[in-house]
């Protein structure tokens, strides 16, 4: 049936809640998210089983006093009027005479009160099944909630082919009702990737999918996505059929709004200050008062969702569907708090990001920084853009200091790059560490570009604003980055730099300083070809960080190492090492460092003998420049790399070199991952091109019941398992796969056809 696109799960479960014995059924969740057809439908259903029974449905749309609703149930089976001596129990009892009936209450929520009365009903008319859609529960002892979701959409990174997609609920429907206006539109490689971010910028709402493919013959799918921005206007149909509250998007969202008191209306809001999501403390800190129970009321009338958390520790997270959350932020704009709204924000996830600022390359638990800034990236992003269109220079220049780090490992390094210029652009010139570590972190995204004399530009002066202040830790950080990367430009000048930071570094007695002054000490010698000093100085890098103990700088410290290795012939060892790196930096997310590894590993195979398994893994890495938009290779690397690459195709030929590296740029992440981790050196043939998947079968089947929407307790039931170690099987299947959530672990199990049938108990 076209109206159940997507919905035959939600069908099952609802046909097994009543096939247990539940007796009144409430399908609930936001407006047009398509409650009233799946009821529809299942009534339909209900009415042809064998029972058969008579079939009521009360709309109580029009509805807008309590008093009315049992007048409307009474009319739904007939009774025009009945005698008040008796009560409409009494009277459905009389006109029922025993018989199965099935009563469908449709839209509750503004009358609440009275839909309340099927309670006393159900105690008296034993034969009676009361199904009811509300954007927010009835609050009987009787009822049983079926949560109705947004329809699934697909992940644009997970690699779909064009049937895939098509068979993605989200996209199914959007095709369907397209073709009611355009019957000759089609889903094509050319506008796949546009329908399919318009069905995940839409989160699957049915309703804004339906106004949205309603438009499809004025405006393409690429044209609509990019005015998104507007949909709460944009997205209206003329259909004079359709009810009032869905002939645009904004009058779906008013609808529920209106229902809201005066207190929820003003937290609602706030609340659209949040991108992303928040967790209950950060919105009593922004909002300045105890919004538990709000946060609650609104949840239950469904115009705020809980957000799904990672791991069992996570404090709980709550947030809009993006629709709702733009109706929010108009409400928010003509408030008179928008101001101190907006500033309380950007105060509260700068403190955040400034005390874990220290935490991430310069500290011991990286991955659980990284995992925390994730979910607050878009509240970052917001809280800048608030500092910029508020002119309010020193914030600005604040937060992008705070963030460039945790950017540039993840990846965002063109984000990163403009946010540091723009803020340098807007503060003045005064010596402040914020301006010192904003002119590192530019010098360190332009190096990542290629960019070098830029790069060392940013370096020098960055160096002059910590001594000009004192600050002898960042000023070692910044000696250590200039030296390792000036060596090219001028050789004196990367010496000097290199015997500083290691003379303030020693002269601290700071362990960590002392790593990081090694590390690039190490780094500056590679560059100049002294393997000898190179190995020395990694080295220690490496023992001293270990023991610090700190991943990231162990793991790019076993990356230079590595290329010294391959320098000197030591291919095995060089494997070895590489593959520690990619490990660590795999572990922790650290994007540019998983290039980085996985040159490092292809040019060690090279090295020991294995140029086929050389030439596939330079694939890989190829794929990861390309995909995250990185730079050249620069420094140490470039030599080693190119050698590498020179060896494979003429030990191979042209023809089995081209193979080789197309089978590792075309590999997907995970599976590419998971053979430079694995594969054995082989010098003859080199390890054998590869689409094994990289999940163990336990793994696979918490993927698949992750995709089915199952939280770590519920897999943990499932599997007779802990929740801890349903946790540790979801952040294995991250670290193996490269994904970064749990709902990039459904969209991969969905694309593999993991969710093919009903997970079933062990």
């Amino acid at each position: 049936m076209g109206r159940l696109l997507g919905r035959e799960r939600d069908l099952a479960l609802a046909h097994e809640l009543l096939a247990g014995g539940v007796r009144l059924l409430t399908l609930t969740g936001p407006g047009g998210v398509g409650k009233t057809r799946l009821v529809l439908a299942l009534a339909d259903e209900l009415a042809a089983a064998e029972s058969n029974p008579q079939v009521a449905f009360a709309d109580l749309t029009p509805l807008r006093e309590a008093a009315l609703v049992p007048l409307a149930i009474a009319r739904a089976f007939g009774l025009l009027a009945w005698d008040e001596r008796v009560s409409l129990a009494e009277a459905l009892g009389g006109a029922l005479n025993g018989k199965a009936a099935l009563l469908v209450l449709d839209n509750c929520e503004q009358v609440l009160g009275g839909a309340r009365v099927v309670g006393p009903l159900l105690e008296a008319l034993p034969e009676l099944i009361v199904l009811a859609t509300s954007r927010e529960s009835l609050r009987l002892r009787a009822e049983q909630e079926l949560p109705v979701p947004p329809l699934p959409v697909p992940y644009p990174g997970c690699g779909e082919t064009l049937a895939q997609l098509a068979e993605n609920a989200a996209v199914r429907l959007f095709l369907e009702r397209a073709k009611l206006v355009a019957p000759s539109f089609q889903l094509t490689e050319g506008n796949a990737r546009a329908v399919a971010e318009l069905c995940v910028q839409l989160d699957g709402l049915p309703l804004a999918l339906e106004l949205a493919a309603a438009r499809i013959k004025l405006l393409p799918p690429a044209a609509l996505l990019a005015r998104l921005g507007q949909r709460l206007d944009l997205l209206q149909q003329h259909a004079f059929d359709a009810p009032a509250r869905h002939q645009t998007l904004k009058s779906a969202i008013a609808w529920s709004y209106q229902l809201l008191s005066h207190e929820e209306q003003h937290v609602f809001g706030g609340l659209a200050v949040f991108a992303g999501g928040c967790t209950l403390e950060a919105a009593e800190a922004v909002l300045g008062s105890d919004v538990l129970e709000v946060v609650g009321a609104l949840v239950d009338k469904s115009l705020m969702i809980p957000v799904a958390c990672e791991g069992a520790d996570e404090a709980p997270r709550f947030g809009f569907l993006e629709s709702v959350r733009l109706f929010a932020q108009e409400h928010l704009a003509a408030s008179a708090e928008r101001v101190a709204v907006h500033d309380r924000h950007a105060a509260y996830f700068l403190g955040q990001i400034e005390r874990k600022e220290t935490q991430l390359f310069g500290g011991a638990r990286p991955r659980e920084w990284y995992g925390r800034l994730d979910r607050e990236h878009d509240n970052l992003r917001a809280a800048l853009r608030w500092a910029t269109e508020s002119q309010q220079a020193h914030l600005e220049l604040r937060l992008a200091a705070a963030v460039w780090e945790f950017r540039w490992a993840r990846g965002y390094v063109e984000e990163a790059r403009r946010a540091l210029e723009q803020a340098l652009a807007h503060a003045d010139v005064s010596p402040s560490r914020e301006r010192g570590v904003c002119l590192e972190g530019l010098g360190s995204l332009l190096l990542t570009d290629g960019r070098i004399e830029a790069a060392v530009a940013r370096f020098r002066e960055s160096a002059a604003v910590f001594r000009a202040i004192g600050d002898r830790a960042d000023l070692v950080f910044t000696l250590g980055q200039l030296g390792a990367t000036a060596y090219s430009l001028d050789s004196s000048e990367a010496v000097t730099a290199i015997s500083q930071a290691l003379a303030e570094a020693q002269t601290s007695g700071d362990a960590l300083l002392t790593a990081h002054a090694c590390y690039t000490a190490g780094a500056m010698e590679a560059t100049r070809g002294d393997t000898t000093a190179a190995r020395h100085f990694l080295g220690q890098a490496v023992e001293l960080s270990q023991g610090i103990p700190n991943p990231l700088l162990t793991a790019h410290a076993l990356h230079h190492l590595t290329l010294v290795l391959c320098r000197d012939g030591a291919g095995t060892q060089a494997v070895e090492l590489g593959r520690q790196s990619l490990s660590l930096m795999l572990e922790h997310g650290d994007l540019i460092g998983v290039f980085w590894a996985s040159v490092d590993v292809g040019c060690a195979l090279g090295t020991a003998g294995d140029h086929r398994g050389a030439a596939q893994i330079l694939g890989v890495a190829e794929r990861l420049r390309r995909d995250t938009g990185f730079g050249p290779l620069t420094g140490s690397m470039k030599p080693v790399h190119d050698r590498a690459i020179g060896e494979a195709r003429e030990r191979l030929g042209d023809a089995a070199f081209e193979r080789a590296w197309a089978a590792g740029l075309h590999l997907a992440r995970g599976e590419a991952m998971a053979l430079a981790l694995q594969a054995e050196v082989t010098p003859s043939a080199g390890p054998s091109v590869r689409s094994s998947d990289p999940l163990s079968p336990r793994e696979r089947e918490v993927a698949a019941l992750i995709a089915h929407g199952l939280t770590s307790a519920e897999i943990a039931e499932r599997l007779v398992i802990t929740p801890r170690t349903a946790d540790t099987h979801a952040d294995n299947i991250r670290t193996k796969l490269g994904l970064r959530s749990r709902t990039e672990i459904a969209s991969w199990a969905t694309a593999r056809g993991l969710t093919s049938s009903d997970p079933q108990p062990s």
